[in-house]
């Protein structure tokens, strides 16, 4: 089977999810809205800023970034 998921790769959640499928041998993708590093046998893994995971960072801790409040 294959499965996508579209999720924050740093979610513990998502990631548990993610490891259930990878052991069953299935071919799991992962469509991260953050920067990540996972740890398992993926067969494909792409970035996809989704609202403001790229302005958090961007801008570190202390917010939104100003292009993002600008629009």
């Amino acid at each position: 089977m294959r499965v996508m998921f579209v999720a924050d790769g740093r979610s513990p959640i998502a990631l548990n999810w993610m490891r259930y499928f990878t052991e069953r041998h299935d071919q799991v993708y992962l469509a991260s809205t953050f920067r990540c590093t996972v740890d398992l046998p993926l067969r494909g893994y792409e970035i996809v800023p989704v609202a403001f995971s790229s302005a958090a960072q961007s801008s570190g801790s202390r917010g939104v970034s100003a292009r993002a409040r600008s629009g």
